[in-house]
C-alpha cells in the first residue's frame, strides 16, 4: 500500500503542542506589622481645639465694647463653641486634666461657663465636673464657679458668690449687692475654705 486508498491521502494526526513550563508563583506579600498602640495624638489634638476655641471666647469678649456687630459676633461664636462642646461631651464624657491637660481641661470648664444659652446642659456638665472632682480630675474652683453660674441663672442665691450681675445701664454688680444674695459671710467663707481643701 502507498498510504493513499481510493485516490485520497490518509489524514494527518492532528500535532499536540508541548506545555509551557508554569511560571513561578511569586511570593506572598509580607504582612504589615500592627500599628503601634495610639501615643495620644487624639488627645493632643482636642487639647489644641479647646485651647483654640478659649481663646477665641476671650479674644470677642475683649472687642465686644468696639461695635454692635462685634456683640453678634460673640453670640456666634458662643453658639458654635456650645454645639461642638456639646457633642463631644455627648461622645466622650468629660475633657478632664487626666484626659487633656490642665490647661485644656480649663479651656472646656470656660466654654461650658459661658454656655448660658443651654442651661440644662450646664447642669449636665456641673454633675460631670463634680464627678471628676472627687477623683482629682477637676479643681474644685472650675465647680464652685460653675454651680454659681447655674445657680445665678435661675436667679437663685449663689452658693461661692462668684458671678457678678448686670445693673442699671449694663453696669457690673458685685454678687454681695445683688438681691438674690443673702448668705451670710461666715457661711460663704467656711463653704470656700472647704471647696479649696478638695481642690
Amino acid at each position: 500500500m502507498t498510504g493513499i486508498e481510493g485516490g485520497r491521502r490518509a489524514p494527518t494526526p492532528p500535532v499536540t503542542p508541548a506545555p509551557t513550563p508554569a511560571s513561578p508563583t511569586p511570593p506572598p506579600t509580607p504582612t504589615p506589622p500592627p500599628a503601634p498602640p495610639d501615643d495620644g495624638a487624639a488627645e493632643r489634638t482636642l487639647a489644641a481645639e479647646l485651647i483654640r476655641r478659649a481663646a477665641r471666647d476671650q479674644q470677642v469678649r475683649a472687642q465686644v465694647d468696639k461695635s454692635p456687630q462685634d456683640f453678634q459676633h460673640w453670640r456666634a461664636v458662643d453658639a458654635d463653641n456650645l454645639s461642638w462642646l456639646r457633642r463631644l461631651v455627648d461622645l466622650t464624657g468629660w475633657p478632664g486634666s487626666a484626659r487633656v491637660g490642665p490647661v485644656a481641661a480649663t479651656a472646656a470648664w470656660l466654654l461650658v461657663q459661658h454656655a448660658d444659652h443651654d442651661w440644662r446642659f450646664q447642669v449636665r456638665c456641673l454633675r460631670l465636673l463634680r464627678d471628676r472632682m472627687v477623683h482629682g480630675d477637676v479643681p474644685a474652683w472650675q465647680v464652685a464657679f460653675l454651680a454659681d453660674r447655674v445657680f445665678a441663672g435661675t436667679g437663685a442665691r449663689q452658693p461661692f458668690g462668684t458671678q457678678a450681675g448686670v445693673g442699671v445701664g449694663g453696669a457690673p454688680v458685685p454678687p454681695a449687692a445683688q438681691r438674690w444674695w443673702d448668705q451670710a459671710a461666715p457661711a460663704l467663707t467656711a463653704l470656700r475654705a472647704a471647696m479649696a481643701g478638695a481642690a
